[in-house]
């Protein structure tokens, strides 16, 4: 049994499980906390319970998978490819070798990240520039960056979807209307991580950037309420435990975690051997795994006494 993650009890923090898988671009839970994903170069891998439970993969023939997000029901997966694709599995009844129930060829470019939403649309982003929502009644294109979209977020509410792309800037949309409410120069480097609070009344998300930077924003205001300095180039940041820390991983391997009310940094810890470049927040707060370019995945958690 794990204790949820604190601000207090992380000296206690320690690897629970590992698993390998190469090229690692992206890891994910299951919003019910069933499920844990890791999209890579070789396909993606799903662990049904834990890293040395049953295992289904699904294989990519034509390029490597960069991206990879759950519905929020949990019975949906949606990726993204290099090969322009973007792709929704039905994981109700899943199996290796499964077909995708739906198929996208909207981008021109590799797809980096994808997101879905409750009333089942999926948004991704890539390198040709776009951002595309697919819906029951068609796509639609958001063409305001002028650079590689690098990451994605929806508010738990599904009221905002927030852009960061290589161009520094994080634009804010209304995702009912598609309307820019904001754009915002964030970072003096491309924007690596985008994620809202996971409490919906909390209006603040986070984003990291390859500047070595973290920073929380108030979301209608756009005012930066803490900003974290990691003291190395940022490439993935989550919030964790309950949503009282933010951690990031960076190009040197380490793990850094904050009190997102102070902006205390509370433990830096060796992770990888090379950069983190994936980080993923257990839903119920009692794990994080983190994904580097040793090829390595780690669940870390802190076990009762």
């Amino acid at each position: 049994m794990l204790q949820p993650l604190h601000q207090n009890n992380l000296e206690n923090l320690r690897v629970m499980q590992q698993a390998t898988r190469g090229w690692i671009s992206e890891l994910t839970w299951s919003p019910d906390g069933r499920l844990f994903a890791c999209a890579s170069a070789g396909g993606i891998a799903i662990w049904v319970g834990s890293l040395d439970g049953r295992q289904v993969f699904i294989k990519n023939a034509d390029a490597p998978f960069k991206s990879v997000a759950f519905a929020p029901n949990s019975a949906t997966l949606a990726s993204g490819s290099a090969d322009t694709s973007v792709q929704v599995w039905d994981l109700r009844a899943y199996r290796v070798d499964m077909p995708p129930v739906q198929t996208y060829h909207a981008h021109s470019g590799a797809v980096e990240k994808v997101v879905v939403a409750h009333n089942g649309a999926v948004v991704s982003g890539g390198t040709d520039h776009l951002v595309y929502i697919y819906t029951a009644n068609g796509v639609h294109a958001l063409q305001d960056a002028t650079d590689e979209i690098t990451a994605l977020a929806l508010s738990s509410d599904h009221r905002w979807l927030a852009v960061g792309s290589q161009d520094r800037h994080i634009r804010l949309y209304d995702f009912t209307t598609h309307a820019l409410l904001h754009d915002w120069e964030a970072h003096y480097g491309a924007v690596s991580a985008l994620q809202f609070h996971p409490d919906s009344n909390t209006h603040t998300f986070l984003s990291a950037s390859r500047d070595g930077s973290v920073k929380l924003w108030d979301v209608e205001s756009g005012q930066i309420e803490v900003p974290f300095e990691s003291g190395g180039d940022v490439r993935t940041a989550v919030f964790a435990g309950q949503g009282e820390l933010i951690v990031a991983g960076t190009q040197a391997g380490m793990l850094c975690f904050w009190d997102i009310r102070t902006g205390e940094k509370r433990l830096e810890q060796v992770a990888h051997a090379k950069p983190v470049v994936a980080l993923a927040s257990h839903p119920h707060g009692k794990a994080l795994a983190s994904g580097g370019g040793d090829n390595k995945i780690l669940w870390w958690g802190i076990p009762t006494d």
